[in-house]
Formats: C-alpha cells, structure tokens, sequence
C-alpha cells in the first residue's frame, strides 16, 4: 500500500513539472514588444527630398575634380556626391574664387545659402533615421527589463521551494528519527524521497524557467542591411547611398554596409555556418519577427547599436563639410 503511495505521489509530480514545462514555451506578451515606432506613411518621400531637389540643379561641372581637390577634403567631396550636390559645391567654389577680393554679390549668396540649407536637410535624414532606431533599441530594453524580471522572479521562486523542500523532508526525517525510535525505516525514506523529488522538481524549475518574449518589428532595419538592395524604403536615400558606396580600406574595397556586416560576424552575432542559426536568421530576426529570448534580443539590440555607428560617421562627415566651408580651406 505504501509502495503505491509513493508512486503515485513521483507520478504527480512529475506530471506537474511536465506541465511547468509546457507553460514555459508559451512567449509573453508586452506592450512594447508589440507595439511599433511611429513613422509617417510620407517620410521615405520626405527623406528623398535633398536628394530630389539637388538632382533639379544643373551646373557646369567642367574641370570640377581638380578644383574640388584644393578646396574640400577627399571625405567631402565623396558625401557632397553622395547627396547629389557636387554640381552645386562645384559652382559655390567657383564663385567663391571670383568674389575672394570682393564683397559677395547676391548670386554668390544665394548659391552659399542653397549649399547649407541642402546640408541641413541630410542633417534632419540622419536624426530621423537615427530617432527609429533609438526607438526601436527603447522597445528591445523595455522588453528585455520586462522579460528579465520575469525570469529572475520565477528562478527566484523555484530556488526557494527547492530550499524549503529539502529543509522540511530532512526536518521531517530526524523528528521521525528522534520521536519515534522504534519506526520503520520506510517512513523515513518517505520524508526523504518526498524531499529528493521536491527539490529536484524545483530545482528543474529553476533551470528551465527561461521563457521567450514575442517581439514584432515590421520594418526591419537589420534585414535592410543584410539584403543590401539597391533601394532602401527604411533608410534614407542619402544614408543608404552613403552606407553603400565602396571605398578602400586598408588595401580592400569594402562598404559601410560590409564593415557592420563583418562587426556582427566578429561580436558572434551571426553565424554563417550554423544551419540552425540561418533557420533562425531567416524566420526571426531578417522577419517580422517572434519569440526571442533574452539573449537574442540583446544580439538585436548590439546590432542596431552597430548601425548606428556607421550612420553617425556620416554626422562627422556633414560636420566637416560645414567647417571647410567657414574656414574657407580643407581639413
């Protein structure tokens, strides 16, 4: 009779971890992991404007490239084609040599005041871009605090139980021992086996608690990356251009596009020759999204930071822009 008593009671317990188990798989849901940065239906068309307008301008680019060379930076001149403006930084340096002796006439003016306006504009592209994905690493902490709490609290919890389990089955055990010399040994392992399987209950909880998060992002900016397409509906077209446009670096052509690429390779992020994780890659994180552990969403959120990094570049760039034009000489 007893011998059944114990089997029954392993047998409950065992079934209530295999239901711990199957409540684990089930993601949670939060407000920010659902939800979604609020971007304008309009803003790819407001973003192209600089681009747009600068192509309207027309201006005789003869012999531009030697002029160019003495007047701005290399880095310049490479973002002032980027943003379609070497036509119009072509003329403000031409004009500007004719009027270095003279006070500056209106139409010199005019051109200065086109050149700064058009930078000042790619300026607003790079905060805009840069503004949806602070939001979008604002969501990813937001959720991740959320998940983390949540999975801290349950081990928390098993890691007390399995305490607590153990202390009472060998208190149980020596108070049989000690009231009741003349007991059977079979009682006491009852207190003994009861606390073995409650605490190895627990402390299986505590082991596999870890639960997923579902975490949707319909503009996805790391997939953007990764496809690397000619035209871009997340980024800007000055940006991606910029990202896209190849350059030597240290005796190898490569792009902004391949150097954040090789980061995520280096951080361990992506793993080409992981099947498992291309099944991953393709369903989950260059999708619109699912469940994601805690670690995969902080792999998320290291990869928005590392395209961040390569769009702030081109802050430096606009910046340098700005001073060569002021000081009247390259850096």
């Amino acid at each position: 009779m007893q011998k059944n008593y114990y089997n029954v009671l392993i047998f409950i317990l065992f079934c209530s971890s295999l239901c711990s188990c199957a409540a684990w798989r089930k993601p949670l849901n939060v407000p920010a992991s659902l939800s979604t940065c609020a971007v304008s239906d309009r803003s790819y068309y407001l973003d192209s404007l600089v681009d747009e307008s600068a192509k309207k301008l027309s201006f005789d680019t003869t012999n531009a490239s030697g002029m160019l060379a003495k007047r701005f930076s290399n880095r310049s001149v490479v973002l002032m084609q980027n943003l379609h403006l070497y036509g119009l930084v072509t003329e403000f340096t031409r004009m500007e040599e004719k009027n270095k002796n003279t006070p500056a006439n209106p139409d010199f003016l005019h051109i200065k005041q086109s050149l700064n306006q058009r930078i000042l504009l790619a300026e607003a592209d790079i905060t805009t871009n840069l503004a949806e994905l602070d939001c979008e690493k604002t969501r990813i902490l937001s959720a991740l605090s959320h998940l983390d709490d949540y999975n801290q609290t349950r081990v928390n919890r098993a890691t007390v139980g399995a305490i607590l389990s153990g202390a009472i089955s060998g208190v149980l055990t020596g108070a049989v021992a000690l009231y009741n010399p003349d007991s059977s040994n079979t009682e006491q392992q009852v207190f003994t086996i009861v606390g073995a399987v409650g605490g190895g209950y627990f402390g299986f909880k505590a082991f596999g608690t870890k639960r997923k998060m579902n975490f949707f992002h319909s503009r996805n900016h790391i997939r953007e990356i990764w496809e690397n397409k000619p035209n871009s509906r997340i980024f800007s077209p000055s940006i991606w251009e910029f990202m896209r446009k190849s350059f030597n670096l240290k005796g190898k052509t490569t792009s902004g596009i391949e150097i954040i690429k090789a980061m995520w390779e280096n951080e361990g992020i992506l793993e080409k020759d992981s099947k498992s994780f291309d099944k991953k890659l393709k369903l989950i994180v260059l999708g619109n999204g699912g469940a994601y552990s805690s670690g995969e969403l902080q792999d998320r959120l290291n990869m928005l930071i590392t395209i961040e990094r390569e769009i702030d570049i081109m802050k430096y760039d606009l910046k340098r822009v700005q001073q060569e034009i002021i000081l009247g000489y390259k850096l």
